[in-house]
């Protein structure tokens, strides 16, 4: 009998768990869809249901693959933190169940959302941990891309040909073909990416063939200089390409056959890419072409669309009595302004008294500016600078530095005024004043420092700019692209005096959302550049705003001074620190306030 009550009882429990065990497996293969069907807000959902089901009945190859799911999902749609949290969920697992493989391959994740963040140290620490523990074709490949992209082209095709040592890949082939490319190989270039199209043929990857193809047809353009070759390799791809491709097609065939100077045959092509802003350019309807706001076309072969407001720029100049608010934005766009341009008079009324925006265009031969103030705006190179103390100046190309005497701070564009709070409130004084960076633990961990200082060596790429870096330690670099992840939007002044090239680091930091950088324009002696900071922090404490700081240190430091540059809005100060005797009158008032209280 008791027998018998025992079977059933573990009758009864199996029939529980046997639906609890399907709905979990049910979730986590719902989340598998959604995440290669691009659904990533429900295959967050269905991974995060199957990992609580898998945890709950102590299943930890089920959580393990949900946690890992959880993790791609969250990473493909930015949620960074909870990416790491869900693969460290996934790695603490494999870990505990000797897993080396999936070590591996989680190890490989985390160093994915580093990389997506642009955190490239703690990226490459991941994939060499990776890579120990056996690696394998995706942490080949991982290492890869990011050396390719930190610039580093023969160490990323080295990693490349160890990847496909593993097993043919076309991805791996084309990312092959595009290293040989950039390493002065074309004829190896055009063997990898004829390998990989035909991968892509047998796999019936319609998509990536056609840009394979059209890949093949740039290498026969640009680097063989056969147009006629790379004519024939842009109408395969125009045959070949899906309906979502065939515009991209179209504007390859077209371009090359407009500098084979046929344009008949190019406008023909031109008309079937359709409304885009090239298409309409070469077709001569320019003021549609402006209206546009295509993606950016792949850099080398199309002309760049600096190239179209030049003309623009050029033809309303020519015209004669411009409208500086049309003017501005176009200005605003040759500068590459990330936004849609507001406004002139927006713009306008963020100028202090005394100050003037000077934005500088170099086309068609000619060198013209912008000019405003507060009360008005005007074209010309014939500054109306009486009362003006203080310039704030878009170059184009190289810092204009002729109007030294004024106290000037340079800007990306305009409308990067726009960005800063005109009142933020003050520090209190356990708040560092000034964060001296040595490892990015203090970045990361100092958002609330006004000003953020670093003294290690830089080294900047202007052609390359991903390459450039502030070398904190022998092991540790800080690249551009980290730069710009880093969480500066508290932050007043970045002082880096140790760069060679102000504007790879100073666009970095803005872009971070610090609301200012100081760099220099060439290398400073270190004892020059002490007493040169020495003097511009002291100016800054006086009350002084960033530009006006920086034009006293000028003047006080001789030849050396003309080298730093300020980039971003020099209008205000730095955000002011409470001392600590406000603190201390804070705190007597409150005691004799209570104190009196009692007494009564």
């Amino acid at each position: 009998m008791r027998g018998m009550i025992r079977l059933c009882a573990v009758l009864c429990i199996a029939g529980t768990l046997a639906p609890a065990a399907d709905n979990a497996q049910s979730a986590l293969e719902a989340a598998q869809a959604a995440l290669a069907g691009g659904d990533y807000a429900r295959a967050v959902e269905q991974a995060e249901q199957a990992a609580s089901a898998f945890h709950s009945r102590h299943d930890l190859s089920g959580e393990k693959l949900a946690a890992d799911a959880a993790g791609s999902a969250y990473l493909y749609r930015g949620d960074y933190d909870l990416a790491l949290e869900r693969y460290r969920t996934a790695l603490q697992i494999d870990r505990q169940q000797h897993d080396t493989g999936g070590e591996i391959t989680r190890l490989a994740n985390i160093g994915s959302v580093y990389f997506y963040r642009g955190r490239y140290s703690e990226a490459l620490a991941e994939y060499q941990q990776a890579l120990r523990r056996g690696g394998g074709q995706l942490v080949f490949t991982n290492l890869a891309t990011l050396y390719q992209q930190l610039g580093e082209n023969q160490k990323a095709l080295d990693y490349y040909q160890q990847a496909l040592a593993l097993g043919p890949s076309a991805d791996l082939l084309s990312n092959a073909g595009t290293l040989y490319r950039r390493l002065g190989e074309p004829a190896k270039a055009l063997e990898s990416y004829r390998t990989a199209r035909a991968l892509y043929a047998k796999e019936h990857r319609n998509s990536s063939e056609v840009r394979t193809l059209e890949a093949i047809g740039v290498t026969q353009a640009m680097d063989l200089h056969d147009l006629n070759a790379a004519v024939a390799s842009f109408s395969d791809a125009v045959k070949l390409a899906p309906p979502h491709d065939e515009a991209l097609a179209h504007l390859f065939r077209g371009e090359a056959l407009y500098r084979m100077h046929r344009p008949d045959a190019a406008a023909d092509d031109f008309r079937a890419a359709g409304d885009t802003w090239l298409a309409l350019y070469r077709l001569g309807d320019l003021t549609k072409a402006l209206a546009v706001r295509d993606t950016p076309l792949r850099p080398g072969f199309f002309p760049a669309r600096r190239n179209l407001y030049d003309d623009a720029i050029s033809r309303i100049l020519h015209a004669g009595n411009p409208d500086p608010q049309r003017l501005f934005e176009l200005f605003e766009r040759a500068h590459d302004s990330p936004a849609d341009p507001p406004p002139l008079q927006a713009v306008q009324a963020r100028l202090a008294p005394g100050s003037m925006l000077v934005e500088y265009w170099s086309g068609d031969g000619q060198n013209t500016a912008l000019w405003a103030t507060k009360e008005r705006a005007g074209i010309g190179t014939d500054f109306p600078l009486a009362g003006i103390s203080q310039l704030l100046i878009v170059p184009d190309g190289a810092p204009e530095t002729s109007m030294a005497r004024y106290a000037t701070s340079y800007l990306p564009y305009a409308s990067f005024l726009l960005r800063d709070e005109p009142w933020r409130s003050p520090l209190m004084p356990w708040r560092t004043r000034r964060l001296a960076v040595t490892t990015k633990y203090d970045l990361y961990n100092n958002s609330d420092a006004p000003i953020v200082a670093f003294h290690s060596p830089a080294t900047s790429d202007p052609e390359d700019p991903d390459r450039s870096h502030i070398v904190l330690s022998p092991t540790d670099s800080l690249y551009r692209g980290e730069i710009q992840s880093l969480p500066l939007a508290r932050t007043d002044l970045v002082v880096l005096p140790t760069a060679d090239t102000a504007q790879v680091f100073s666009r970095a930091f803005l872009a971070a959302g610090a609301r200012s950088s100081l760099t220099t324009l060439w290398p400073v002696p270190v004892a020059q550049t002490a007493g040169f900071l020495r003097r511009f922090y002291a100016e800054l404490s006086s009350g002084k705003n960033k530009a006006e700081a920086l034009r006293a240190a000028r003047r006080a430091s001789g030849p050396a001074g003309a080298a730093f540059i300020l980039t971003g809005d020099g209008q205000l100060p730095t955000r002011p620190v409470l001392s600590w005797w406000w603190v201390v009158a804070a705190g007597f008032l409150a005691s004799s306030v209570i104190f009196a209280t009692l007494r009564r």
